[in-house]
């Protein structure tokens, strides 16, 4: 019975960790597709909605920028001193 509590355990850790945006969005959407395909008989709906609230029970990040923690652009850092002048000839 202990494995089973261990692992309950780190199921309500999952759920506690913090919320973003594109989570709700997840458990939004997984709502509406199980909502539509109970009223209209549709599988492919309802199987889809399952995924999306699998997906925002256990927080799995297959959004790219949730993947690889890159949401917003990194600018690139330019150093100024490194610009070297460069001279020009006139070729006539």
């Amino acid at each position: 019975m202990m494995p089973t509590f261990r692992a309950m355990k780190n199921v309500i850790t999952i759920l506690k960790q913090p919320w973003s945006f594109y989570r709700w969005l997840r458990l939004a959407l997984g709502f509406y597709f199980i909502y539509e395909s109970v009223n209209h008989s549709h599988l492919p709906a309802g199987l889809f909605g399952a995924l999306m609230l699998y997906q925002a029970a256990v927080n799995s990040k297959y959004l790219p920028c949730e993947m690889y923690g890159t949401c917003a652009p990194i600018p690139n850092e330019t150093d100024s001193d490194h610009i070297d002048d460069i001279i020009y000839e006139e070729v006539k």
